[in-house]
């Protein structure tokens, strides 16, 4: 693959996700139904049509195209390694708290309590708050893992000729990662899933349609379920809260539906299979991956679906967008959601910070 087309992908996919939050911001927790009746049955096209629908107090006053925590995390995360020009678990912390101070737009409580105490050890040496390796005590399925995690996948894919091992490096650090804030495993597999698909994609020479999506889903499927029956066993000891069910399973019901799920117009069908968009990994991950599966090339098509689905659809479509936006690149972005966004030009800069950094080690 040529080096434009690499760093385009890179920017698609950082770009692709802040668009996604942005465009699902005004509408989060609104209803699948409360946005179509809003929209005279079309759902969200682009930002010109989104409604105001959301019942999020920091999203009310909040101008159309404006991200949420789920970009500003996502630039943590980036911005500790175009510091680092590697992953380094403290370094990434603390950039998680200068980006809390500098404001907690829609943070979760989850991650707003770890960092906070982050920030407590940090300011004190030590001698307060959280150890940036202890693993959260909070067994949450929340996405904020998921949601910031691009970045990983990025790096590790514009490396791909020096990673001996990507898979490897790409879970342990988002394990790392996610243990500190979200201490249920599914938390973490979640964003295993996420970052190691943008990863593959920027070792694609082209665009993945269905098909070879579909096998590329089954292979990394396989060996993300191992693992994460692993992080089960052990990761679960000591918890009181038993495991349902793991999040690849949820995976591997929408991989065995396909047929049914593409084939159609409507999402009914994907929506039937996994449920509604939630504010857990274990709808979440599963609708991304089906919306996905639907629409592999189309990127427009793929986070206004997300954003019509309802529900958590800023974190949904940031996902989708990063997803989308990892296979097919920045040059396919329709131009109106580019300019839409009001952190396109922030996201992008960054963006290409970070290929230098990957480029430079």
């Amino acid at each position: 693959m040529n080096v434009q087309k690499l760093h385009g992908l890179a920017e698609g996919c950082l770009v692709g996700a802040a668009i996604g939050d942005a465009l699902g911001m005004p509408v989060e927790m609104a209803t699948r139904k409360q946005i179509l009746d809003a929209t005279d049955g079309r759902g969200v096209t682009g930002f010109a049509d989104v409604p105001r629908l959301t019942r999020i107090d920091d999203n009310v006053h909040n101008a159309t195209g404006t991200t949420t925590d789920d970009t500003q995390l996502m630039l943590a995360v980036a911005n500790s390694l175009v510091r680092k020009r590697e992953f380094d678990l403290v370094d990434c912390l603390q950039e998680h708290v200068r980006a809390l101070n500098s404001g907690l737009f829609g943070w979760g409580k989850t991650t707003q309590d770890r960092v906070k105490a982050f920030g407590e050890w940090f300011a004190s040496g030590g001698k307060k708050g959280a150890d940036p390796h202890s693993r959260s005590p909070v067994m949450s399925l929340g996405t904020g893992v998921a949601m910031k995690i691009a970045p990983i996948g990025v790096f590790f894919g514009l490396r791909k000729e020096t990673c001996l091992n990507p898979d490897k490096e790409i879970a342990d650090a988002t394990f790392l990662l996610g243990y500190a804030t979200h201490g249920d495993p599914r938390a973490s597999v979640a964003g295993v899933v996420i970052a190691s698909l943008v990863r593959s994609f920027m070792t694609e020479e082209d665009p993945l349609v269905r098909d070879r999506l579909i096998s590329l889903l089954r292979s990394h499927g396989a060996r993300i379920a191992e693992l994460e029956n692993i992080e089960l066993v052990h990761g679960m000891e000591g918890s009181t809260k038993p495991v349902e069910e793991p999040l690849m399973s949820r995976v591997a019901r929408v991989l065995d539906s396909v047929d049914e799920m593409v084939t159609s117009a409507s999402p009914k069908a994907l929506l039937k299979i996994v449920g509604t968009s939630s504010f857990s990994v274990m709808e979440i991950i599963p609708l991304a991956l089906g919306i996905l599966l639907r629409h592999p090339t189309d990127f427009r098509a793929a986070v206004c679906e997300a954003v019509n689905m309802g529900g958590d659809t800023d974190t949904l479509a940031c996902i989708v967008g990063a997803l989308v936006g990892a296979n097919v690149g920045i040059d396919a972005i329709p131009r109106d959601l580019l300019k839409g966004c009001q952190s396109t030009q922030t996201v992008s800069q960054v963006a290409h910070l970070l290929i230098l950094a990957a480029e430079r080690r």
